[in-house]
């Protein structure tokens, strides 16, 4: 299914949407149903493709969604005398996707200044509006409308992260960063640090743009003071608590929270840190696509992409379709793509890991080695890639998520980190400047 066309991925959705939506005959043929039936079997469907990894990047998760509601239009209720305001919403929404945004923005606008549930989501269909349509400008304008009027609580900002994280991927795929850039970074200075929040996906975010820009310095002065803020509140908060025999710091949610979060920002404040360095050379304990004397001093002189994935990472072999046209553009231009995986002690589909009984077992490591190659090929992966003595989240490159991206110049110098997929745009753009 690698090479689906669009038309053949509608077909397959279509048919996960029936899946997802109940049989059809146990309804009466002419009865339609409710805009909010109809849109969650759709994105049910479109993230079943996405997750079997035959979707890549926001663009054609797009197509085939708009091709799909633009399809079934006609089974759904429509009178807006017999909808709610929030169905009627979930109506425009639909027909924004199948191509009719002007009637959508219509919808939008008229329910856009009631309050509560009805007004935020008004205004935020219509956030996704203007994005889909490139209007960024106007976008902006009204996240900053929308963090006013909804995000008053610290503690609760519905939305407001997928919005800024869509928001400014269109930005920065658009050739943008330095706008993508400020719309997080007004969202991150609207914050106050009184309780563990969606900063470091934030900060995550910030950091591939930042890094493209030049900004490192200004970003990491940026992550240490929010870092800061969170620890004196972490303080504060463990102040306020008294911890007894019913109730232990072990049981506190909210510590726990905070620990995470911490730790989440120790990995990006490292891995900022590394930029402009010598990259840590990696040991490995077996390489692919390789003759077994390679050694990461065989670099020298070339551009590198360090791909750091690992067999059960679905975002993972979604990103190797991006790697892969890198290589294919730049590979006559000196750019060398390794990837960087390490012993699991379990493997997809395997009773080990992955299961209650599967937690009492550890696959042994010459059979993880076999299977991972099975893995590779399976995967069209065509370039080295090594399986890391250390574990990948245990080493000098802070990893936190995987799929990781990092770029080194011909000098073997870190210049680019990025813990995410379907940046394409802004890899080529990198990795063009450097050669």
């Amino acid at each position: 299914m690698r090479n689906l066309t669009i038309k053949a991925l509608v077909i397959y959705a279509a048919a996960l949407f029936i899946l997802a939506s109940g049989c059809q005959n146990e309804r009466p043929e002419a009865e339609k149903r409710l805009p909010s039936e109809i849109q969650s079997a759709i994105n049910d469907s479109v993230f079943s493709l996405f997750f079997d990894g035959k979707l890549t990047g926001r663009e054609q998760m797009s197509s085939v969604r708009d091709n799909i509601t633009a399809d079934l239009m006609d089974s759904v209720i429509t009178d807006p005398d017999s909808l709610d305001d929030i169905e009627y919403i979930a109506y425009a929404e639909l027909l924004n996707w199948s191509g009719k945004d002007k009637k959508a923005r219509e919808i939008f606008m008229s329910l856009r200044d009631n309050e509560g549930e009805v007004g935020r989501s008004a205004l935020s269909s219509l956030i996704e509006l203007e994005t889909d349509s490139g209007d960024f400008r106007k976008a902006i304008e009204l996240v900053s409308e929308y963090r006013e009027r909804f995000c008053r609580d610290q503690k609760s900002r519905p939305g407001m992260y997928n919005m800024l994280e869509e928001l400014s991927g269109r930005l920065n795929n658009a050739g943008n960063p330095e706008d993508a850039a400020r719309v997080i970074i007004k969202e991150l200075n609207s914050l106050e640090c009184v309780y563990p929040h969606s900063s470091y996906y934030l900060i995550s975010e910030l950091m591939p743009l930042m890094l493209e820009l030049g900004r490192s310095g200004e970003y990491l002065e940026m992550a240490l003071s929010i870092r800061g803020d969170l620890e004196r509140s972490l303080e504060a908060h463990v102040d306020s608590m008294a911890y007894n025999d019913t109730l232990t710091k072990d049981d506190d949610s909210i510590l726990q929270d905070y620990k995470t979060l911490m730790s989440r920002y120790n990995s990006v404040i490292d891995q900022v840190r590394l930029i402009g360095e010598t990259a840590p050379a990696i040991d490995h304990v077996h390489v692919y696509n390789a003759d077994s004397t390679f050694i990461f001093s065989d670099l020298e002189g070339k551009i590198v992409l360090l791909d750091f994935w690992a067999t059960w990472c679905m975002p993972c072999k979604i990103g190797f379709k991006e790697t892969r046209k890198l290589l294919d553009e730049f590979h006559d231009q000196g750019l060398e793509v390794i990837g960087v995986t390490s012993l699991q002690g379990m493997y997809p589909g395997l009773e080990t890991g992955n299961t209650p009984a599967g937690r009492r077992k550890e696959l042994d490591p010459e059979r993880e080695i076999e299977l991972t190659a099975s893995f590779i090929k399976e995967n069209g992966i065509t370039w080295p890639c090594l399986i890391s003595r250390r574990n990948i989240f245990d080493n000098e490159y802070s990893l936190s998520i995987i799929p990781t991206l990092i770029i080194l110049d011909r000098d073997k110098k870190v210049r680019f980190i990025l813990s995410a997929i379907g940046s394409y745009p802004q890899m080529r753009r990198l990795v063009k400047k450097l050669i």
